[in-house]
């Protein structure tokens, strides 16, 4: 699966304990809920839940649809019940923007302890007919031209997948902020 021009792909090892082990049951699956898909192992939010008891002796269904935010697609999936999936922990975190290319794509931000974090968004980055790169950039030069700061909420989820075990970080939103309003 291809990811959308607003993620970057981080190798980590530690990735694949960012996935909790759940079952297909009332309790775990939930819409809004993120689970990962057996498939391909990305991140994706359940939405369309749907139980069905197949009989007297039948186990219970489950069916929902995955939408995976870092590649824009989705999926129908159907479970019988207590069938092993995983929970994928993504966390969403708002960084100020140091710095960005343009020409390459980096984003780099700083944290509450001033680290680096480090991000990506294609300058032309389109994804349902809006031009989001080119949204990004021109938003960003004129915080930076007003002396504004200029926030990115950043997506986080890990990936275990047979290329190996890695965390996918995705612009989800920016904002612009007057310095003196912090």
């Amino acid at each position: 699966m291809s990811m959308l021009g607003n993620c970057m792909r981080i190798d980590d090892d530690s990735a694949s304990t960012k996935l909790v082990p759940i079952e297909a049951s009332v309790q775990d699956l939930k819409n809004g809920k993120w689970c990962c898909s057996q498939a391909h192992g990305q991140p994706g939010t359940i939405s369309n839940l749907r139980m069905s008891k197949t009989g007297k002796h039948g186990h219970t269904k489950f069916t929902f649809k995955l939408f995976y935010p870092f590649t824009g697609q989705t999926s129908q999936e159907m479970w019988p019940g207590h069938t092993h999936l995983s929970r994928p922990q993504c966390v969403k975190n708002e960084y100020m923007v140091s710095y960005a290319d343009s020409e390459n794509g980096n984003v780099v931000c700083m944290d509450s302890e001033e680290n680096e974090v480090f991000a990506y968004m294609k300058a032309d980055f389109e994804y349902k007919g809006d031009a989001i790169g080119e949204k990004f950039y021109r938003e960003l030069d004129e915080a930076m031209d007003n002396d504004q700061e200029f926030w990115v909420s950043l997506l986080e989820g890990p990936v275990h997948d047979k290329r190996g075990d890695y965390f996918i970080r995705q612009v989800e939103k920016w904002s612009v902020k007057d310095e003196a309003s912090n």
